[in-house]
């Protein structure tokens, strides 16, 4: 049966399916139902997820599934259901139950996707001035990887494998919206590269050029498949990115991030061990950073300058000895760093304005210097107990700062550590014996 639909209605149902995804995609009348089926809100007990709930469960957008109060999780025998997305494998959760369980606190789990034929999925809106587009990756194996254009033409290969780019071209007729897929044979492997100006996914020239740049702002989404094992040095390097679907397996992320200013959310598998330098930096629009249960070692900078990130939420299995981890954050206001590390890098915090809540872990023994310098909106802090140094410029210009609770075992503060702490009227020095004693009030 054949139902007739306005034009303004078409426009609500869109504008309704934009509100719910978080996104300002456009739709096509025949995309709407696979939109709306993508569309999750539900908790793991029939109510809608609620974030204030401390055991949380994410899809691959950042979009809240399933919470818990840690009574609620307890009762449970196994993780909530996987996620169903239209196209796309749920591989499984980045946490083990026993992990989340030992946290006996506030945790974000992720879930890891990868494609059900698959084939990774490059979706773009190809505007008038980029028609003319090439794809770009290499392949271990010579026609190991079918490229599938999206727009009813033949599959098309390249003889090129090794460390070769393949670089093939392709005429499209018209403006609009595309998937092209890479289709791997088994047992081939796919490494995507970029470069300072763009992903060479898609581009117009194979070395550095702004020519890039109009088919790089190209590409929306990214569902990655088989044949993927580890992501290099700006491989996906667009501004207008908004999400990669991570599969399970992958051993490295380099700084594939790097520069994607329009991303939404990052799951980091268990497989991937460490993060380099810049591996997620200035990517402003990040609202979520997924961490797995598995040990991950971080580099100087790594979320440095992610603008949108609200909240943050650290396994004690991540390590915190590199400096600017979260610097620049300008609108964090809250982070919960489980027990586990026992050294803070420096300017871990360094000019996250709108940081309010901070909860260190008590294994911490030694601190930064200048890890909260100019958080201007933070009211408290209590300082581990294993501290016994406060390093020069902590909190420097924590300007709303009230009290702060220092540890039994501090001998000795560093010079500028608390200038510019304008509000503060009383510093706590606990003791054995419990009893406290008032070091500075006024």
């Amino acid at each position: 049966m054949n139902v007739l639909i306005s034009e303004n209605t078409l426009v609500d149902i869109a504008d309704a399916i934009r509100e719910k995804n978080g996104t300002t995609k456009l739709y096509r009348p025949d995309e709407m139902s696979d939109a709306i089926l993508e569309i999750k809100t539900s908790s793991g007990t029939g109510e809608v997820a609620d974030s204030s709930k401390p055991i949380r469960f994410y899809d691959p957008y950042g979009d809240l599934l399933y919470s818990y109060t840690l009574e609620e999780f307890l009762v449970l025998e196994d993780l909530p259901p996987l996620p169903e997305y239209d196209g796309l494998i749920c591989q499984g959760w980045n946490w083990m139950r026993e992990k989340i369980l030992a946290i006996n606190g506030e945790v974000d789990i992720g879930s890891l996707f990868i494609t059900d034929d698959g084939a990774t999925r490059i979706y773009v809106e190809l505007i008038e001035e980029a028609l003319n587009p090439k794809i770009g990756f290499e392949q271990s194996m010579a026609h190991g990887v079918a490229v599938d254009w999206g727009d009813g033409s033949e599959l098309e290969t390249s003889a090129s494998y090794g460390s070769t780019l393949v670089s093939m071209e392709h005429q499209y007729k018209e403006a609009g919206s595309y998937v092209i897929r890479l289709i791997p044979e088994e047992n081939v492997t796919i490494t995507l590269r970029g470069d300072a100006y763009n992903t060479k996914l898609l581009h117009k020239v194979t070395g550095y050029s702004n020519e890039n740049k109009v088919y790089g702002t190209a590409i929306r989404k990214i569902e990655l498949g088989r044949g993927i094992t580890a992501l290099t040095t700006r491989c996906f390097n667009s501004t207008t990115l908004e999400y990669v679907t991570i599969p399970d397996g992958i051993t490295a992320f380099a700084t594939a991030f790097q520069g994607c200013s329009s991303l939404k959310a990052v799951t980091i598998p268990r497989t991937v061990t460490s993060l380099p330098s810049y591996a997620v930096r200035d990517c402003i629009g990040l609202e979520k950073i997924l961490f797995s249960d598995s040990t991950l070692s971080l580099s100087g900078t790594t979320f440095s300058g992610c603008n949108a990130l609200k909240e943050v939420v650290v396994p004690g299995n991540v390590s915190l000895n590199a400096s600017d981890l979260f610097a620049e954050c300008r609108f964090l206001q809250r982070a919960i760093i489980h027990d586990g590390a026992t050294l803070m890098g420096a300017d871990m915090f360094y000019q996250c304005y709108a940081l309010r809540e901070i909860t260190l872990p008590q294994t911490l023994t030694e601190l930064g210097s200048n890890a909260f310098m100019n958080c201007k909106r933070l009211e408290r802090m209590e300082i581990p107990d294993g501290v016994e140094s406060i390093p020069s410029s902590f909190m420097y210009g924590c300007e709303t700062v009230r009290k702060l609770t220092l540890p039994e075992k501090l001998v000795s503060i560093g010079s500028n550590a608390f200038s510019g702490c304008y509000s503060l009227c009383e510093m706590v020095k606990l003791f054995c014996n419990n009893k406290q004693d008032k070091i500075i009030s006024y």
